[in-house]
């Protein structure tokens, strides 16, 4: 589970259910770096919005997205795996929302030739 933790502005936190209990939610999806300046730096490895974020398991990872938390209404995709932890934030270029999309992995296609994607919905913004 991705969420919005009611202590921090605007940083994303996650918890992971193991059949039995949650995790913690008390730790950040990745800490700021202070070199780098803010959220929007694609310098700087720090999941936050000013929204929630869309995940869908796809791929053997946990994909989000998620609305940028500052300056630009970019949406923003990291994957997850318990080995590796969150990946960097990756602007989605073109992609651009202040809400909250859906993200969802479905399987398209005839019998013995289906294929897996990811399908993203999210309100644009108006020009």
């Amino acid at each position: 589970m991705v969420l919005r933790h009611s202590s921090a502005a605007l940083g994303l936190f996650h918890t992971v259910f193991d059949g039995t209990t949650w995790t913690s939610s008390d730790e950040p999806m990745s800490q700021p770096n202070p070199q780098a300046g803010d959220p929007e730096n694609p310098e700087n490895p720090y999941h936050a919005s000013r929204q929630g974020a869309a995940p869908a398991s796809y791929g053997g990872k946990l994909h989000v997205v998620y609305p940028s938390a500052e300056g630009t209404t970019n949406l923003r995709h990291a994957t997850w795996t318990k080995d590796g932890g969150w990946s960097e934030p990756e602007k989605l270029v073109g992609h651009e929302s202040v809400n909250t999309p859906a993200l969802l992995a479905f399987k398209d296609g005839p019998a013995g030739a289906e294929r897996e994607s990811l399908l993203l919905v999210y309100r644009s913004q108006a020009e």
